[in-house]
């Protein structure tokens, strides 16, 4: 961790402000590691950890075949936003959700929006460095995105943008 010098006290020591490490530092364990990125567990369930940090093939598999309703319904119990994040993006109410909990397997459509809710709240995790400001940026009014990012997730181009702006407030790129 790279220490940097605020000030010096009037006994002549120095004040430092540790910065911390990126990555996402909630209750989060690392559960696997590549040569540039560390994965972090956010989700209970091994089947969403799957989806986030899975091969691309598998995560193509998993959403063909469909999401169990199960393992939807015990993300969504876990973390509420993402639950948010679904229903804006099926665009279906509270009832019609608790509906396709109960199914064996979601749709390929269904699939694909609860994956990339996971994978944009896993994302925000990280760039945030805690949950609650995650989920308190997915439910903000954000300028670069005209509105909230937790409104764009009915569409492929939506999810895409919030992505983006995940990615760029990572990088600080917002010229």
């Amino acid at each position: 961790m790279a220490a940097t010098t605020i000030h010096s006290d009037s006994t002549g020591a120095r004040v430092t402000r540790r910065q911390p490490k990126r990555g996402y530092s909630g209750r989060a364990t690392v559960i696997s590691e590549g040569k540039d990125k560390k994965y972090t567990e956010v989700f209970s369930d091994p089947r969403a950890v799957k989806l986030v940090t899975g091969s691309i093939t598998h995560r193509i598999l998993m959403i063909r075949k469909g999401l169990s309703g199960e393992m939807v319904k015990k993300v969504v119990s876990d973390k509420p936003v993402i639950g948010k994040m679904f229903i804006h993006g099926l665009q279906i109410d509270q009832s019609n959700a608790s509906r396709l909990y109960r199914r064996k397997h979601l749709d390929e459509h269904q699939s694909e929006v609860i994956s990339d809710a996971l994978k944009i709240y896993h994302r925000a995790c990280q760039v945030f460095e805690s949950e609650q400001l995650a989920n308190d940026w997915l439910q903000a009014d954000v300028p670069a995105l005209r509105g909230r990012p937790i409104d764009l997730m009915d569409t492929a181009e939506g999810r895409r943008w919030v992505m983006d702006t995940l990615e760029r407030i990572e990088t600080g790129d917002f010229s």
